[in-house]
C-alpha cells in the first residue's frame, strides 16, 4: 500500500557513525535419521521408558555457540526427565558423538517442568561450522541405573563467521539524543526519543499512535542518504507495547523503506522508481514482510499488457507483465497512477501475542537484506535477493527476484526512510520501539552504537526459593547472562506467577503472598526463562485478650455506666471494643451494638491495664439490662480478629426524677390590712413547661415577723402597723407576696350633754 507522506525539503546530511551488528548463521531442523539406541548401560523396561523429545531445535547460534530449544517431558514414572545432549559436526552419530560438556547444555541436564518450553546452550563449537544436535531423555543416574527413552529428532544449525569482507558500514543511529539533523537524517528531524526504554545506551526512537492516527504522533517520514550501493543491508533492535495490534487488518503498517538513486532525495515515498518495504503484519502476531514497489517504472499506457518480451522500459512487475513467477499487484494509487507491490511474507508470525518466545513486549533484532538483480545483454535478470532474519533466525528468503529491467541498470540503494504508516488509521493508542539501526552493504558482525548485545542464553531468579506468610511480599531479581556467561544489563524482563490467587507479582519482580500455597515466579527475557519457589503460609494468629470485670458502674433512668480493664489487642496494641446492650437476658448474636453515648461501637481503646469507664445512652426506664462486649483488632465487618466474649454485667434503669420546680406564684399578690387582721396566702408551684407541680414541700417566712407573722402553712398575721414581703419558696424557687398593716382608727362614744 503506497505512502501518502508530504516531505519538507531540507539539506541532507550524511554523516555515519561507525558501528558493528552482530548476526547469527541461518539453520533448519531435519528429520530423525535412524540410528542406533544409547549405548550406555540401560534398565529400561518395555512399560515405563520416558517420553522421546521431538521437536528440537537450534534456536539461536553465534561464531562459538548453539542454543537449543524443546518442550520437556515425562520420564515415565511422572516427573522431569532429565537429559543426555550430544553434538557432532555434520552428520552426527549417537554413538560415537560426545556428550555436551560446556554450557548449561552440559550432560546431564536436569529437568524442570514437563510440558515446559526448555532452552539451553552449547558453548566451545567452531566458527563457520555446520554441527547436528541430539539428545535423550531418562530417570535415574547415568551409567548407573539409567532408563532411557528413545532418540529425539536431530536438530541442525551452522555457527556464525566473520562478515563478508566487502560489507560495510554506512549509516549507524544509536537514538541517544535529538540531533538527528546533525547526523543526516532530512524531512523530518523532530523524531521522539525516550530514555524509558533501550537495548543499549540511555534513549531509544519511540514511535507512539494514537487512535485513528496514520503517522506517529511526531509526524511523518524521516530520511537519510547513504552511500550507492546494489546490495543494502538494515539491522535493528524493535520492542512493541503489549497492546500492539499494528493496523488491524490484512496489509500495513509500513515501518522502514529503502529508496534508489533514481527518486530524487526530496521526492516523495509513493510513487517511486523502486522502494524495498522492510515491515510487519499482524495478525495474531506479527509477520514479518518484505515489499517491493516501482510505479514510476510502469507504462501507464499498457496496463494489464505483457510487455516481458518487447521492451525493459517496463515496470519490474505485475502492471506490465512478471517475469519472476512471485505473485504481484497492480493497483490505482487514486490518481489515476498504478504502481506494483510483490509482497514476500514470513508466513507465519515471529513476534508474539503472549509472554513467552518472540513476544513481541521484548526486544527483538531484525535483519534485512536487498541485493539488486543482474543486467544482462541489457536486460534484467530474475537473480534478485530478499532476507529478513529475525533474532537470528532466517525466516524470508528469496533469491530469483526481478527488482529492475535492463532500462534501469545504474540503478542503485541510496537513501532509507524511517517510516511508520497505517493507512487506515491505527486501531489503538499503541507503541513500538526501535534501537541500534544500522545501514550497511552486507550483513555484518555487529552494530549499533557498539556491539549488539548477545541473546540471552540464561535468566537466573534470585532467591531461588522464599517462604512467607500470607501478606508478605519478596522483591525478586533476574541475572540475566550470554552463552559465554556474561552479565547482560538493558534487557526487557517479563514476571509472571503460576497462581497469581496464591501470589501475585509486579511488573518489577515484587511478590506479594496472597493465599496459602505454592506458586512459581517466573522471569522471561527474549524467550529465555527461570524460576523462583514461593510457599506462603496462614500466618499464626495471636487473639486479643478477653475482658473479665465488665461491670455496671451506675445508671440513670435513661443510660447505664459501664468499666472494665482495657486488654492486649494480640500485637501488643491496646484492643478495640464491640459493645452489645439488650433488655435481660442478653444474647451476644441478636444483641444490638451500642450506638449512642461514649460506649458506640466501635470504641477505640486508650491503654493495656487502664481501667475504663463509658456510657450507654437512650435506654428506657425501670427496665434491667444485660451488657456485654469483645475485644478486637482490625476494622469491623473487614478484617477484624476477635478475642473471647467478655463476662456479661446486668442493671436497671431508674424510675424518672421529679420535674423541677421553675416558678412559684403566691397569691393575693398584695394585702392592706389593719393590726390584728388576718390573711391565708396560697403557692401555686409549675414546671418549666408550665404544668402545675403538687406534692412540693413549701417554705413561708415573713421580711418582718414585728409587722406580718406567717405560719408554715402560710397564714399570715397583721401585728403592729408597717410592710413586710411574705416569701413562699419551694425547691429553691421562690415567689412573694407584698403585706401592708396600719393601726385601726378608733372611734370614741358620743359625750352626753343633755343629762
Amino acid at each position: 500500500m503506497p505512502y501518502l507522506f508530504k516531505l519538507s525539503k531540507r539539506v541532507a546530511r550524511t554523516r555515519s557513525r561507525a558501528l558493528i551488528l552482530a548476526a547469527a548463521a541461518a539453520f533448519a531442523c531435519e528429520p530423525t535419521d535412524p540410528m542406533n539406541g544409547p549405548a550406555h548401560p540401560s534398565y529400561a523396561t518395555i512399560d515405563g521408558r520416558p517420553t522421546p523429545v521431538a521437536d528440537l531445535t537450534v534456536s539461536a547460534v553465534t561464531d562459538t555457540s548453539a542454543t537449543l530449544s524443546f518442550t520437556e517431558v515425562d520420564d515415565g514414572a511422572g516427573n522431569p526427565a532429565s537429559y543426555d545432549v550430544r553434538y557432532a559436526l555434520t552428520p552426527i552419530s549417537w554413538g560415537s558423538a560426545p556428550s555436551v560438556a560446556r554450557g548449561n547444555c552440559a550432560v546431564p541436564v536436569s529437568g524442570s517442568a514437563i510440558g515446559a518450553r526448555r532452552s539451553c546452550t552449547v558453548v566451545g563449537l567452531a566458527p563457520a561450522s555446520s554441527y547436528q544436535f541430539q539428545l535423550i531423555a531418562f530417570r535415574g543416574t547415568l551409567n548407573v541405573n539409567a532408563v532411557f527413552g528413545a532418540l529425539s529428532n536431530v536438530a541442525s544449525g551452522a555457527t556464525a563467521g566473520a562478515a563478508p569482507a566487502s560489507a560495510a558500514v554506512l549509516v549507524q543511529e544509536g537514538f541517544e539524543d535529538a540531533s538527528f539533523a546533525l547526523r543526516g537524517w532530512y524531512d523530518n528531524t523532530g523524531m521522539a526519543t525516550t530514555a524509558a526504554q533501550q537495548v543499549s545506551g540511555s534513549r531509544a526512537l519511540e514511535v507512539h499512535f494514537l487512535v485513528g492516527g496514520k503517522t506517529p504522533t511526531w509526524g511523518g517520514a524521516a530520511r537519510h542518504l547513504f552511500k550507492e550501493t546494489e546490495s543494502v543491508y538494515l539491522s535493528y533492535w524493535v520492542k512493541y507495547s503489549a497492546n500492539w495490534v499494528g493496523s488491524g487488518r490484512s496489509y500495513h503498517p509500513h515501518e522502514f523503506l529503502f529508496l534508489t538513486n533514481e527518486n530524487d532525495v526530496y521526492s516523495g515515498l509513493s510513487f517511486t522508481h523502486l522502494t524495498a518495504y522492510v515491515e510487519h503484519n499482524y495478525q495474531n502476531g506479527g509477520i514479518p514482510a518484505l515489499q517491493l514497489q516501482d510505479g514510476a517504472n510502469v507504462d501507464q499506457s499498457k496496463i494489464g499488457v505483457d510487455l516481458s518480451s518487447v521492451t525493459e522500459s517496463r515496470a519490474a512487475a505485475g502492471c506490465n507483465g512478471n517475469t519472476d513467477g512471485y505473485a504481484t499487484s497492480c493497483y490505482d494509487q487514486g490518481d489515476g497512477n498504478y504502481t506494483n507491490a510483490k509482497i514476500f511474507s514470513a508466513g507465519q508470525p515471529s513476534f508474539m501475542p503472549n509472554p513467552g518466545p518472540g513476544y513481541k513486549g521484548d526486544w527483538h533484532f531484525v535483519e534485512a537484506y536487498f541485493k539488486l538483480n543482474a543486467i544482462q545483454s541489457g536486460k534484467g535478470v530474475a537473480n534478485g535477493i530478499i532476507r529478513y532474519w529475525f533474532d537470528g533466525k532466517l525466516v524470508i528468503e528469496r533469491t530469483n527476484v526481478l527488482m529492475r529491467t535492463g532500462a534501469h541498470a545504474s540503478m542503485k540503494f541510496n537513501q532509507l526512510a524511517i517510516a511508520p504508516w497505517i493507512g487506515d488509521g491505527s486501531p489503538a493508542d499503541q507503541t513500538m520501539w526501535v534501537d541500534n539501526l544500522t545501514i550497511a552493504t552486507d550483513r555484518v558482525a555487529s552494530g549499533g552504537g557498539g556491539s549488539v548485545p548477545a541473546p540471552v542464553a540464561s535468566v537466573v531468579v534470585t532467591p531461588a526459593s522464599v517462604s512467607q506468610t500470607i501478606g508478605g511480599t519478596q522483591q525478586f531479581a533476574a541475572t540475566l547472562k550470554d552463552a559465554s556467561g556474561n552479565v547482560l544489563t538493558g534487557r526487557s524482563v517479563t514476571w509472571t506467577s503460576s497462581a497469581p490467587a496464591v501470589a501475585t507479582v509486579s511488573a518489577g519482580g515484587l511478590e506479594t503472598a496472597i493465599a496459602a500455597g505454592s506458586a512459581t515466579i517466573t522471569a522471561t527475557s527474549e524467550g529465555i526463562t527461570g524460576a523462583a519457589s514461593v510457599t506462603m503460609t496462614a500466618p499464626v494468629i495471636t487473639k486479643p485478650g478477653a475482658v473479665v470485670d465488665l461491670a455496671v458502674a451506675g445508671v440513670t433512668d435513661t443510660s447505664a455506666t459501664l468499666s472494665f480493664t482495657e486488654v492486649n489487642d494480640g500485637t501488643g496494641s491496646p484492643a478495640s471494643y464491640d459493645v452489645r446492650f439488650a433488655v435481660s437476658p442478653l444474647s451476644w448474636g441478636s444483641a444490638p451494638a451500642v450506638a449512642r453515648g461514649t460506649c458506640a461501637t466501635p470504641l477505640a481503646g486508650s491503654a493495656i491495664g487502664a481501667k475504663r469507664t463509658c456510657t450507654v445512652l437512650g435506654l428506657s426506664r425501670t427496665t434491667a439490662y444485660g451488657f456485654q462486649l469483645i475485644a478486637f483488632r482490625g476494622t469491623l465487618n473487614v478484617n477484624a480478629v476477635f478475642g473471647g466474649l467478655s463476662n456479661a454485667a446486668t442493671g436497671s434503669t431508674a424510675a424518672p426524677a421529679p420535674a423541677p420546680v421553675a416558678s412559684v406564684a403566691v397569691t393575693p399578690g398584695s394585702v392592706s390590712q389593719t393590726t390584728g387582721g388576718t390573711q391565708q396566702f396560697a403557692a401555686t408551684l409549675k414546671d418549666a413547661t408550665g404544668n402545675v407541680l403538687t406534692g412540693r414541700t413549701i417554705t413561708w417566712t415573713s421580711s418582718n415577723a414585728a409587722i406580718a407573722a406567717v405560719n408554715g402553712s402560710g397564714l399570715e398575721t397583721a401585728v403592729a402597723a408597717g410592710s413586710a414581703t411574705v416569701t413562699a419558696t419551694s425547691g429553691g424557687i421562690t415567689g412573694t407576696a407584698s403585706v401592708t398593716v396600719t393601726a385601726p382608727v378608733i372611734t370614741k362614744p358620743g359625750t352626753v350633754v343633755d343629762l
